[in-house]
């Protein structure tokens, strides 16, 4: 995929995603109440339904976020061809500064490596605009977003 200038597309997980109205939702966990040990196993099951709920996330038409690639760079993914296979996504919280780099935090950009932690490497991509949200054939979700909005930025 070129990223650099062109439209990306972002794959996301039918599994814990939902499409409603234009804004994914996501299957989170919501938190178990402290005293699950000593619930009996009706109570327990009753608590486990009730400790996850669908909540609107930030993918919505016409949000921004900074496009973001995760590399496996791990002996075994380079060996097995993975780390030529990264997975996208959207960090909406960077968007007024750019993606934090891991050695330095307070070093903030919108291109480029970001890090590599736990043989994961990090490479930002620029501020995209979300374009179309539509669900696939298989039921995941194929998320549109823009060319950069600002490519001569860092």
């Amino acid at each position: 995929m070129k990223t650099n200038s062109t439209q990306a597309t972002i794959r996301l997980s039918g599994d814990v995603h939902s499409l409603k109205d234009g804004v994914l939702y996501t299957w989170v966990f919501v938190g178990a109440p402290d005293n699950y040990q000593t619930m009996d196993e009706d109570e327990y099951m009753e608590a486990l339904a009730n400790a996850y709920a669908w909540k609107k996330s930030k993918y919505q038409v016409g949000a921004t976020g900074v496009l973001v690639a995760y590399y496996d760079v791990s002996p075994n993914a380079i060996r097995d061809g993975r780390s030529d296979d990264p997975e996208y996504n959207l960090w909406f919280d960077c968007v007024g500064d750019g993606v934090p780099g891991n050695s330095n935090r307070n070093i903030c950009r919108f291109h480029g490596w970001r890090g590599t932690t736990d043989d994961n490497y990090i490479s930002a991509f620029g501020l995209r605009k979300i374009m179309a949200i539509r669900e696939l054939k298989n039921g995941d979700f194929a998320v549109t977003v823009g060319k950069d909005l600002n490519p001569n930025s860092n």
